[in-house]
């Protein structure tokens, strides 16, 4: 290993033990530029749980979504084999396994595709290129088959990815937030060599920063005409950006920046609000997948603060889990949305919440689009005298609060509490402009949803016509 791999990785990897004599970390997060001889790392990491790590009929297990890529690091595995009399004498490389017949302990790939992961017992498992995992199933089954060995060991490594909420952004946030000091977790071992956002991605001391052996492996030639690429092409900086400096990038077509929103994060204390002027939006577009209810509350010097809300069918819940890729189980157990009983949403649910909101705080107006929304409307209007406004879902209409939306956003006036369903949502919006350059929020795929981002436009679109929209006599600040 190259020596920041043996100082920085494989030493404190290994060598922190807990009180029992095992070993501290049974998690590993990894996360290095491309040509940072990532899958070497692995392999080499893979044989010493095989063999090296005490583990009687060790089970060692290259994991990945497909077949080929479970095989890549297996088979950098095998050819270190075959080149190293010394492992050849406890290790036989075998067509499909390598096996080592001293302590009956088996390297093997194994993908999702794999018809049966029952009755596995690992030991170790080794995934590279954890950003190339749309979901989570297969990580689920190998934690849960390491349970019962003595010192398990998972070690994921990868390069950064699309901000997402995929497993490997998941695992990125866990992973920084035990670096900052953020979040404790002794079991889990966590490096990452990268860049900043800010730094000139330009600059040769900047590619040495993300990269421990550049000059070695990337080569400073290759680094200079990729750049060289990206300068000519802007279209590639984010290839640049992500592959060789291991900067999280955002989708070339996304509308707002994922930086920029979580810039309005704040840490709020929804209680100080409680009998405050604000303004609502309603999205219940869909019966069958997410339907959305947000308030808007205006604040002193023209900032606002977001309070979102969501549900989801419980029978489809799960289906929209595999289908959708999205973690919308997790975000129910986390409280961040709820799951009505059935396959299609009960209004009364929504109902039930907009009216306890009514009682805590102050609501001048909920804006809401017509469709699907109509008897609910009517309802929290004629029975409980709320005031409903429909908004249409047209260029002219949504133009004015999407812009203050976005330039909202943009000047850190937003904020937010980091609900993890409506940042998904902002993530996806994209946005659309009629002839007059008139825009609205807008998704690119089925898959996607920003029925939070909707009803937040058609909340602040009411909160723009509304009188005391700025509340000036009560001064509240978030941290």
């Amino acid at each position: 290993p190259a020596d920041w791999q043996a100082d920085d990785i494989l030493r404190p990897l290994f060598g922190w033990r807990r009180d029992d004599g095992t070993r501290r970390f049974r998690y590993a997060y990894v996360e290095v530029p491309t040509g940072g001889t990532k899958t070497s790392l692995a392999a080499g990491i893979g044989l010493l749980l095989m063999v090296g790590d005490d583990e009687a009929a060790a089970e060692v297990y290259s994991a990945a979504t497909s077949r080929d890529q479970a095989k890549l690091v297996w088979r950098a595995a095998k050819q270190m084999v075959l080149e190293s009399p010394d492992l050849q004498r406890v290790i036989e490389p075998c067509a499909n396994h390598l096996w080592a017949a001293g302590s009956g302990s088996v390297f093997r790939p194994i993908s999702s595709e794999a018809k049966n992961q029952e009755g596995l017992d690992a030991s170790g498992v080794i995934i590279d290129e954890l950003h190339c995992w749309s979901g989570r199933d297969l990580w689920d089954v190998m934690v849960k088959r390491m349970r019962s060995r003595r010192q398990p060991l998972l070690f994921a490594i990868s390069t950064a990815g699309i901000y997402s909420q995929g497993i490997c952004w998941q695992e990125h946030q866990r992973a920084q937030a035990v670096l900052d000091g953020a979040y404790e977790d002794d079991s889990l071992f966590a490096y990452i060599s990268h860049a900043e956002k800010e730094d000139d991605w330009t600059a040769e001391e900047t590619w040495a920063k993300a990269n421990p052996s550049l000059g070695v492996t990337p080569k400073l030639d290759f680094l200079r005409d990729e750049c060289a690429r990206a300068k000519r092409s802007p279209a590639d900086v984010n290839a640049f950006l992500r592959y060789h400096l291991n900067i999280w990038t955002e989708q070339q077509d996304r509308w707002l920046s994922m930086e920029e929103w979580g810039a309005c994060r704040r840490d709020i204390d929804w209680s100080k609000l409680a009998g405050q002027v604000c303004y609502g939006g309603m999205d219940l577009a869909t019966t069958r997948d997410l339907a959305a209810f947000v308030l808007v509350f205006p604040l002193p010097d023209r900032e606002y603060a977001v309070l979102p809300h969501f549900w989801i069918p419980e029978e489809n819940m799960r289906e929209r889990v595999e289908h959708d890729r999205v973690p919308y189980d997790q975000w129910r157990r986390a409280g961040h949305l709820t799951a009505t009983p059935g396959n299609v949403i009960d209004y009364d649910f929504i109902i039930a919440r907009v009216l306890e909101a009514s009682k805590t705080y102050k609501i001048k107006e909920i804006g809401f689009d017509s469709w699907n929304a109509t008897a609910t409307a009517s309802e929290l209007q004629n029975k409980h005298g709320l005031v409903m406004v429909e908004m249409r879902q047209g260029h002219k209409t949504m133009s004015a609060p999407s812009n203050l939306f976005a330039d909202l956003i943009h000047a850190r006036k937003l904020h937010h509490d980091g609900h993890p369903v409506l940042a998904w949502n902002v993530m996806n919006v994209a946005v659309r402009a009629d002839a007059n350059l008139n825009i609205m929020p807008s998704k690119e795929r089925s898959t996607e949803r920003i029925d939070g981002v909707t009803a937040a436009v058609m909340a602040l679109g009411r909160a723009m016509l509304g009188s005391g929209a700025v509340p000036r006599p009560m001064r509240i600040s978030f941290a």
